[in-house]
């Protein structure tokens, strides 16, 4: 029998509609298989749905029982796969275990108590975000053992928001909410929802904590919903309770702060012998891990101020980022008079990290072959200072053709300091929250091409990274390189590839001797989701220029005083007897993720621009 490439596509179809028509016949008697989940909106009389479709996807969403994928169209492909490599019997293959893990998918057998639990949750949800007086009802049809379900919503009068009233008492919590009114994410006009109050709960009580309130949570403060007598509005009146037996709410302070720095997993909880005392703070511990004065600037937490959830998180956070420590518990112990004591215990994680990757590629016919030794210490010296070295070799393997080998090899090390090194201010003005970091650099790399070229890079950096203050869910961050110094030098040139690199100017370029001293500065703005920005974005801005500083010391310097600098044959001043670039770089870079049609999209986009060359010879004024 011969097979003709023609039938092919009949063939397909045939076994899709086979894969359709069979799913159903695995069901037990009485069962039948959800097909599908219909939801048909009706809006109030004189109204319109402006956002119906994402509306209609949000419900599709609280569906408790979802029909099985479909793929290729409209065919349930896991589902028949499903089927088909269900063992009939006890025993199991691995291929069988494979593809119901992996590709396979239960059928989704039609469970009609579940029709009623989803609508009382989309009421809930209609309730909850301005459709006060909606309906919801059900209906399904079973035919060919295949079970359509249509939820038929009336959404009655959407509700909006009417006054709002805060309190107007003269306590201390009621002129905190006054003045924090600014920021509400409540406002009039907008749609009635009960999950926006709610997140603006847990607003105000976030500030009422910060503020020192060390017991206040989201019991303690209500918002009273009037309907009755308004157009389709809700006014909304913000009340503070009073915690019983007293009749005002308590600030409190923080008293001592005790750090156990190096506790172990089993460790008791008794203090030590060996407490260091701190800018008021006790750090005990057997063997000092870490000095006292660089852990004081990860916490936030100080003995005299008020009790603050911001300085919780961030003490957090900053222990986080010191990368030496794999468990954090901060715990407050009350001690009588309005004051706790803070107790933070640390349980350090491994100083040192070494690893060893390689990795075999088949690139365009060549073998190749790579390896990576990376080590780290995260806390040189005690004052959590990061070391890293790294090591790449690589080299691409002729096979069928006779190609010459290509070798390279990459070794980068560096050093990070959590603070300002060069800052010419005192570092003791700085924000807390700044984080400063130093960082340096060195590294050499070498691109071989056995028999053609030999291509060395020296590289060499220093520049500082610190956050600016901003408000709670916006991060801004700077990155400067004061200097970023490269110098290429080629040797070994073929003769063939000398008369390649002529005929080729860019390549030619990339092959040269050059001497790149550059300065670079990166500022990076990103926000995360918030209550009142489902979206989030990230925005990146570098600048970079070479050869100004060079520039300086030849024509405003060395020139002026009758001093004279080396030139090649084009004319280009020389450095270290090398040629150096003279350039100005700027980059953007914009990212938007936003939610559409209950999915995250982005959007991107990116711009760069790039003027100069190398330093040529000018006229200097006489």
């Amino acid at each position: 029998m011969r097979f003709r490439a023609a039938n092919l596509p009949i063939i397909c179809l045939f076994l899709l509609l086979a894969a359709g028509c069979s799913n159903t016949r695995y069901l037990q008697e009485g069962e039948t298989l959800l097909n599908r989940n219909d939801i048909h909106l009706k809006p109030a009389k004189g109204e319109s749905l402006i956002n119906a479709r994402e509306l209609a996807d949000q419900l599709s969403g609280l569906c408790k029982q979802k029909p099985n994928t479909r793929k290729l169209f409209f065919f349930r492909i896991p589902l028949w796969l499903h089927n088909k490599f269900l063992p009939k019997h006890e025993k199991i293959t691995r291929l069988n275990n494979w593809i119901l893990l992996n590709l396979g998918e239960d059928p989704a057998v039609f469970d009609s108590s579940l029709v009623d639990v989803t609508a009382n949750q989309m009421r809930i949800y209609l309730m909850n975000n301005g459709y006060l007086h909606n309906r919801v009802t059900y209906s399904y049809k079973t035919k060919r053992k295949r079970t359509n379900v249509l939820y038929s919503i009336e959404t009655g009068r959407k509700y909006l928001l009417g006054s709002i009233h805060w309190p107007s008492d003269s306590t201390p919590i009621g002129s905190l909410l006054k003045d924090n009114t600014d920021g509400t994410l409540l406002h009039t006009g907008e749609l009635f929802s009960v999950n926006r109050i709610q997140q603006e709960q847990s607003r105000l009580v976030s500030i009422i904590q910060n503020a020192g309130y060390y017991h206040f949570n989201s019991d303690y403060i209500k918002f009273d919903a009037d309907s009755l007598h308004h157009n389709d509005t809700v006014n909304l009146y913000v009340r503070v309770l009073n915690p019983a037996p007293r009749h005002t709410h308590a600030l409190y302070y923080i008293r001592h702060v005790y750090v156990f720095s190096n506790q172990d997993e089993l460790a008791s909880n008794a203090p030590k012998e060996d407490t260091t005392v701190y800018q008021g703070m006790n750090f005990i511990c057997d063997s000092v891990i870490i000095l006292p004065r660089v852990l004081s600037e990860a916490i936030f937490i100080k003995p005299g101020n008020t009790y603050s959830r911001k300085d919780y998180s961030n003490t957090i956070y900053r222990i986080t980022d010191l990368g030496i420590y794999k468990f954090i518990s901060i715990q407050f112990v009350e001690t009588g008079d309005n004051r706790l004591d803070c107790i933070i215990r640390l349980i350090r994680a491994k100083k040192r990290r070494f690893s060893l990757d390689s990795d075999v590629n088949n690139i365009e016919n060549n073998l190749e072959v790579s390896g990576k030794v990376s080590y780290t210490n995260k806390n040189l010296y005690r004052r959590a200072i990061v070391s890293a070295l790294n090591l790449n070799i690589g080299s691409e393997i002729p096979v069928f053709r006779k190609d010459s080998l290509l070798f390279n090899v990459d070794v980068t090390a560096s050093i990070t300091l959590p603070q300002f090194v060069g800052y010419p201010g005192r570092s003791s003005r700085l924000s807390q929250y700044a984080n400063p970091k130093t960082r340096f650099s060195v590294g050499y790399s070498l691109l071989q091409q056995s028999s053609v070229y030999s291509l060395s890079t020296y590289n060499g950096s220093f520049g500082w990274e610190f956050n600016e203050t901003a408000r709670e869910g916006v991060t801004k961050k700077w990155i400067i390189n004061w200097a970023s110094l490269s110098l290429v030098v080629p040797s070994n040139l073929n003769p063939l590839f000398v008369e390649k690199l002529n005929n080729d100017p860019i390549l030619k370029q990339s092959f040269s001797e050059q001497f790149i001293p550059a300065g670079n500065v990166a500022f990076v703005h990103t926000t995360s989701p918030a209550p009142r920005r489902p979206h989030y974005s990230y925005f990146k801005a570098s600048a970079e220029i070479s050869g100004v500083v060079s520039n300086f010391i030849i024509w405003d310097i060395v020139l002026p005083l009758g001093g004279s600098v080396r030139q090649d044959d084009a004319g280009h001043y020389k450095i270290l007897n090398q040629t150096f670039s003279n350039y100005g770089k700027l980059e953007f870079d914009y990212r938007q993720y936003r939610l559409l049609g209950g999915k995250r999209s982005e959007f991107q986009g990116q711009y760069g621009l790039r003027e100069g060359g190398r330093a040529a010879d000018r006229q200097h004024p006489s």
